[in-house]
Order: structure tokens, then sequence, then C-alpha cells
């Protein structure tokens, strides 16, 4: 984590300016890394010796996405989950850019960390609250929507450059604060430190992570439920009748995002088979889908008909009411056949 990220664009990066002042509607420019440094050195010389726990947000990225000046839109890889048009590839080279700003913003903490002698006796994590605000993303229980990064640099105890398959959940993390700093177990959390998976002394945490999303009663009507193991992932629509609409399919007043993009997909449905396929699947789900997320990591072909997975089915989807039980999701429990 001491260096910078690579984009997921790869060689579409090109030269340009590092920033830009931009107007932004709906959310700030994004984290004040000014602010953080005065504050760790006001820190550093008036509370010399003492701990500090800091948890700093950043808007970036999130819409209005900061326009692009790094990235050359026609050499950005087109994952199976987006529709190839002109206007999908300007705004993922703006969502890009976002990302940038928020890896740029990560830099400058870190350098303040370094500058003001915290950085080799603290634990830094990085991570997100959810996946990006695109379709089968951001609002729905989909691995596009529920993944998030997540990487800890604690310089002699967490080794660097190790990547683990233990899976965790966002309930896992209070009970790891905790851990971490010498307190003790609080009865009733839903989740469990793995400070034994950063210290390398644990493989595997959480043998399933579950997942809901409900909507907001606007622009997003399609609350569903997951769980899933180290491979498969079964989700369950509660409202299956209802077509699927997102802020993506109806926000129509940001230029190059959102609605104005998703127009261009439909467009192209008219006249192109697999994108035609590929909308009908997009705003019409059945009950149950069933992914192997091996094979099928975007999770596009739902495995729930098929009679061959009947057992593997009828195992998750217990689990699955298992949990909802626990926590007293009773719409949930009421949409489950």
């Amino acid at each position: 984590m001491c260096g910078r990220r690579r984009s997921s664009a790869g060689s579409a990066v090109r030269d340009a300016p590092e920033k830009s002042n931009v107007n932004r509607r709906y959310r700030s420019e994004g984290l004040d890394t000014a602010k953080v440094d005065a504050f760790l050195a006001a820190h550093a010389q008036e509370h010399a010796g003492e701990p500090l726990c800091l948890l700093l947000g950043d808007s970036a990225p999130h819409v209005v996405w900061e326009p692009n000046r790094d990235y050359d839109p026609a050499a950005l890889p087109i994952p199976p989950n987006m529709v190839d048009t002109p206007k999908t590839r300007a705004a993922l080279a703006n969502y890009y850019q976002d990302i940038t700003t928020a890896d740029r913003h990560l830099g400058e903490v870190m350098e303040s960390l370094k500058k003001h002698g915290f950085d080799q006796n603290t634990v830094l994590i990085y991570t997100t609250d959810q996946g990006p605000e695109w379709p089968r993303c951001k609002w729905t229980c989909y691995d596009a929507g529920l993944r998030v990064p997540f990487i800890v640099r604690w310089p002699g105890v967490v080794k660097a450059g190790v990547t683990t398959g233990a899976m965790i959940s966002f309930a896992d993390i209070t009970p790891l604060f905790v851990d971490l700093a010498g307190g003790k177990s609080i009865p009733g959390l839903d989740g469990r430190s793995f400070k034994d998976v950063l210290l390398g002394q644990a493989a595997r945490h959480d043998e399933f992570i579950y997942g809901s999303h409900t909507g907001d009663g606007e622009m997003n009507v399609f609350p569903q439920r997951c769980v899933r193991d180290e491979r498969w992932k079964l989700i369950l629509n509660l409202i299956p009748t209802n077509q699927w609409t997102t802020h993506f399919t109806k926000v129509m007043d940001i230029p190059g995002s959102h609605g104005d993009v998703y127009a261009t997909w439909l467009e192209k449905a008219k006249s192109d088979a697999p994108t035609a396929k590929f909308i009908e699947a997009l705003e019409h789900h059945p009950r149950w889908e069933l992914y192997d997320t091996e094979d099928d990591p975007y999770e596009l072909n739902n495995l729930a008909p098929q009679p061959g997975n009947a057992a593997r089915l009828a195992a998750m989807k217990a689990k699955l009411s298992e949990w909802l039980s626990q926590q007293g999701d009773k719409e949930a429990l009421e949409a489950m056949p």
C-alpha cells in the first residue's frame, strides 16, 4: 500500500496535467489533505505519544465524476457488464479520473503520516463503501456492488505485498478495531475480529458472506438479499415482477453519465442482438439467481434453473433463510417461496 495503485485502464493512461478545478454538483471536491496534514502536525506536537484513531472519508469516486484528463477513452477495456458505446467510454474515463484523484489524496495522506512520524507505528486501512455507480454494481447484491478494495499497511507486523483469499465483511471491522486496541470482545456483535488473518496466522475467516440491498423507494425499487461462499453466490429478488431501474437509468440531467449513457445502451439494443439480450437480463430478474463466481465473475449466467444445481440451491437457500431469521428480516423471509 506504500505506492500508488495501478489503474485498471492500463495502457489507456496518457500524460496530462495533475489537477484542475471542477465545479461539482451533488458533492464536494473531495478530501482536503491540507487539513489532514495540519491535524497530524498538531497531534504530534500537542499529544506526543498518545494513540490516535483517525477516520478519513473522500467523496471521490462519486458522481458527478471528474472530467477526464488522463485517459484515452478509445483505449479503455470495456467489461462484459457494460455496453460499449462512445458515451460509455467517455463516462468510464471520467470515473477512472475520479479514482485517480482519490489515489492522489491517499498518497498525500501517507506522506503526511511519514512527515509527522506516524507511518511506522500506525495501522493504515484503505477501503470503500460499495462498488461503482454502474448497472449491476452499486444498489445491488452482485459482486461488483458488494466487493470492495481492502488494503492494510502495518509496518513490521503485516507482511507487505501479500494477498489473502479470506472473506471478511464490514460487520467484522468494529471487532477488529477493538482487538487491535487491546480491548475485550463485545457480546452481541454480528462480526468478529480477523486479526489472525492480518498476522498471517489464518488463511480463512468467514465461511459465508451475506448482503442486503433494499433501495431508495423512488429510483430503485428492486430489493435483494444474498449469501456467498468462496465460490457460489445466491441472490433472492424480493419483487422480481418489478422492472429493474436505478439512478443510472433514471437520472437524465447529468451530461455524460447515468441516463445519458443508458440511453445509448437502449438504442444499441434495437439493432444488436447481444446487447438486447443483456438489457433484457439487466431489467428483468427471476426470484432466484445462482452464480459460479469463479467461472462467471460478472454473474451473467444464472445457474439456478439447472436441475444439476438443485442440491446446492437448496443448501444455500437454507443458509440465507437462517441469516434472514437471525436478522429479523420478515420482508425477505416472506419473499422466499
